[in-house]
């Protein structure tokens, strides 16, 4: 009809509409995908925040005992009793102890535990399949405390009476 006017209330088309919606679902992929980052990196500050409680704990204990058996025994398990508590459920862990003047009164102890944290599987991450994460802590046994000391103790070499 050649006395038509056509105006914009008239013309309805869809054209954007499937511009849109792949637009919807790559934020939503985005979304997930950040989602699986973050949980992987909270997983990561969360063990090692317990394997530094447990580092901790495993030298005041071990700095408390009378004899180095004991000492090795009851920090081990007080750092494995932390990350019970914590519920922390770390693959492969280890605990080694570094005495340089052997066990006895003021003597140094450092600890080093690590452990391997399994990360999240996912198609598009799978270079961060584990992560090893480790923490140290070091404390001087107890001068004044009545304890046996072990063979290669050497007092004149402690941090108390200087090397």
């Amino acid at each position: 009809m050649p006395g038509t006017v056509r105006t914009r209330a008239n013309e309805r088309s869809e054209r954007g509409a499937v511009a849109g919606l792949e637009g919807l679902l790559f934020a939503v992929l985005i979304l997930v995908g950040g989602m699986v980052l973050i949980v992987n990196a909270w997983s990561v500050i969360d063990s090692r925040t317990a394997l530094d409680a447990a580092a901790r704990e495993f030298v005041r204990t071990y700095t408390n005992q009378s004899d180095p058996t004991s000492a090795r025994s009851q920090g081990d398990r007080a750092a494995r009793s932390v990350l019970a508590a914590r519920g922390s459920q770390l693959a492969k862990l280890e605990i080694a102890v570094d005495e340089p003047n052997g066990f006895g009164p003021c003597s140094l102890v450092s600890v080093r535990i690590s452990a391997v944290v399994p990360a999240l599987k996912a198609p598009f991450i799978d270079m961060f399949t584990s992560m090893e994460i480790t923490a140290t802590a070091s404390e001087l046994v107890d001068a004044h405390r009545e304890m046996t000391a072990d063979t290669s103790y050497d007092p004149e070499v402690t941090e108390c009476f200087g090397p």
